[in-house]
């Protein structure tokens, strides 16, 4: 999801004129670099899930249009304007170039469908709203804060009939309110 999100991000600003050098938006090189540094750490757990659904070959190498976004729009990706290592993440991954892009699309429209992957995304690994029939995605039911002590002991990886959160002191005071 993250890769068809900056795309789509990228896409809007486009369509903007938004998406150069000396823009509004003066951190773009660095925002992109610390994308790109998202996805070096994370490559592994990249997969071409999307690839099917969008029809976009090899969605795992989205970082790969994330450069060529920049080069085609002649934004300057380097250590001196985004994060250390952007030199070495540009040249790691810049494969992909951007006349191969799917075509342009009317400003507005859905360039790397990022609405039907949203939707596809939400139909495996959402659930539906207690509310209606809204397909959602998150929610606190992995979050063994909000369990109740019975099932904190159940669910313990530990098995040894003990409440993980026991052995834990509550959370400093205010630690929570932003």
């Amino acid at each position: 999801m993250i890769g068809v999100a900056v795309l789509t991000a990228l896409n809007k600003l486009e369509a903007a004129d938004l998406l150069k050098q000396g823009s509004s938006i003066k951190n773009i090189s660095l925002i992109l670099s610390m994308y790109l540094m998202i996805a070096d750490h994370y490559k592994d757990a990249m997969s071409n899930w999307f690839s099917d659904r969008v029809r976009i070959k090899d969605w795992n190498r989205w970082p790969d249009r994330i450069v060529a976004y920049a080069h085609h729009h002649n934004i300057k990706l380097s250590d001196e304007t985004g994060i250390k290592n952007t030199d070495r993440l540009v040249q790691n991954f810049g494969g992909a170039k951007y006349d191969k892009f799917p075509p342009k699309r009317k400003s507005g429209e859905d360039r790397w469908a990022y609405k039907k992957a949203h939707k596809d995304f939400a139909d495996e690994y959402g659930h539906p709203k207690t509310i209606g029939r809204q397909i959602v995605i998150g929610g606190n039911t992995f979050d063994i804060t909000k369990m109740p002590k019975e099932v904190r002991i159940k669910k313990s990886y530990l098995g040894d009939g003990k409440d993980p959160l026991d052995e834990m002191g509550p959370p400093p005071e205010g630690i929570w309110k932003f």
